[in-house]
């Protein structure tokens, strides 16, 4: 029996192969991680909870800001 995690990984690896794109799921996590704290800012718990996370530090790393977000700010300075 193959675990439901390992195939949702093989299948995002298929279609990303097909896009010719590079993606995974750890990738699709994250920015669903990222935009989810974007339209909810700094509920932490409900995105624990959604993610499945024992510890909010775990779910600390999702509220780093992405390399993009940052060089904007940057310019925009």
């Amino acid at each position: 029996m193959v675990c439901l995690s390992t195939g949702v990984f093989q299948m995002v690896r298929v279609y990303a192969g097909k896009a010719k794109g590079k993606c995974s799921a750890h990738t699709l996590r994250h920015t669903f991680a990222y935009s989810y704290l974007q339209s909810n800012p700094g509920d932490m718990v409900g995105l624990s909870q959604i993610l499945g996370h024992s510890h909010l530090n775990t779910t600390a790393i999702h509220t780093l800001h992405r390399l993009e977000d940052l060089q904007e700010r940057v310019e925009g300075m």
